[in-house]
């Protein structure tokens, strides 16, 4: 920096002073010596007094532009990007319409659909136990059934004249059972002659009683399988909600990490932080023990009461392990929550110097025992 080669500024008031008062010192003691000094410290002053100038003029050729030559370019893009969006908008506006119309359309009913109308299935059935996983009415079964019984016993009054009420109720209670022996016996002495018993006996009839059993057992099957479904219909119901929470949670999940990456570090990259600074903790603090520092005692001052090594560390050492240390510091806000305030408090450790070099080395160890996301298990 050529700043000895520029033309000196004229001396202001208080350099003349400053210099009066030198030619008055070396007017007392005159040698050569005090001479060069004296041109020497004028040199100094006049550099001193010109820098500003200097300053200014470098600033001028090399300082942050004007925000014009910064940003001319971009507004130049910025400009032709919206001529053509406008254009397109202008050209496109009846697709472009259709097109968010449809969007919003599929957005609304996907809502509807999916999250809405379960939240409020879930609602009811908790609230109100609505039955709607029903697959027959709840008086289906019961009408069908007595009119089996019905069947059944009056087909044994027609082939048993003389049939005592007793009987009529075990035949009844027997239907009740799914038993229709009565019926059947007939029908197996009907099968001997089918044509004869199709025309003047009771084969249809019997065939057609069977029917009417047949679809009991049908409705008494669905009975069950609808008695299943009104035991589980909360959670068919809550399962119907389960894409839509797996969606939800991995768009969440995912936005959230992409926030994280864009304001900073992603929280694997802050681990690798933490590790590259502990490595570098523990690697001054390795220095510091070999060049003397002290393993169990207690730091010690010089005669003239400033403080000198800092437990075998250097200033220089002792600034780079601040720095470290402040890293840490930083970093220790996006780490999990259960693992903050601890990890706080061996940093503070690691920064009081009243701490000798061997127990911060033990602390380091500690860190690494205790920390998952220091030993890469995360």
């Amino acid at each position: 920096m050529a700043l000895t080669s520029r033309p000196a500024t004229p001396a202001t008031p208080s350099s003349a002073n400053r210099k009066s008062s030198i030619v008055k010192a070396a007017a007392i003691r005159p040698s050569s010596d005090m001479r060069s000094r004296y041109e020497r410290t004028i040199a100094v002053i006049d550099a001193i007094e010109a820098l500003p100038n200097s300053l200014r003029a470098i600033q001028a050729v090399y300082g942050t532009p004007t925000l014009v030559q910064q940003y001319w370019v971009p507004s130049i893009l910025a400009l032709t990007a919206s001529l053509i969006f406008v254009r397109n908008v202008t050209f496109y506006s009846a697709s472009l319409t259709q097109t968010f119309s449809n969007a919003y359309e599929t957005v609304s009913s996907i809502a509807q659909d999916y999250i809405f109308t379960p939240f409020k299935q879930i609602y009811n059935t908790i609230r109100h136990r609505e039955r709607r996983l029903a697959l027959m009415g709840s008086d289906s079964l019961a009408a069908d059934l007595n009119s089996l019984e019905r069947m059944v016993v009056d087909f044994a009054k027609d082939h048993h004249r003389h049939v005592a009420d007793s009987e009529l109720d075990a035949i009844r209670f027997a239907v009740q059972r799914g038993d229709l022996s009565v019926v059947l016996k007939s029908y197996e002495e009907d099968l001997k002659a089918p044509l004869s018993s199709a025309v003047t006996g009771d084969l249809i009839r019997s065939l057609l009683i069977q029917v009417q059993k047949s679809k009991v057992d049908l409705e008494l099957a669905m009975s069950a399988l609808d008695k299943l479904l009104q035991a589980n219909e909360l959670n068919f119901t809550i399962m119907s909600m389960v894409p839509i929470v797996l969606i939800s949670y991995g768009a969440y999940s995912y936005v959230r990490s992409w926030l994280r990456k864009r304001n900073g570090l992603g929280r694997e990259q802050v681990y690798e932080k933490i590790r590259v600074s502990l490595g570098d903790v523990e690697r001054l603090l390795n220095r510091a023990n070999m060049y003397g520092g002290s393993g169990g005692g207690g730091y010690s001052f010089p005669a003239d009461g400033v403080e000198g090594d800092l437990q075998g560390l250097s200033f220089a050492d002792y600034g780079l392990l601040l720095t470290e240390l402040s890293t840490l510091k930083e970093c220790a806000a996006q780490i999990p929550r259960k693992f903050q305030e601890r990890f706080v408090e061996d940093v503070t450790e690691l920064m009081d110097v009243r701490w000798t070099v061997y127990q911060r080395q033990e602390t380091v160890k500690r860190m690494g025992r205790w920390y998952p996301f220091v030993t890469r298990t995360l």
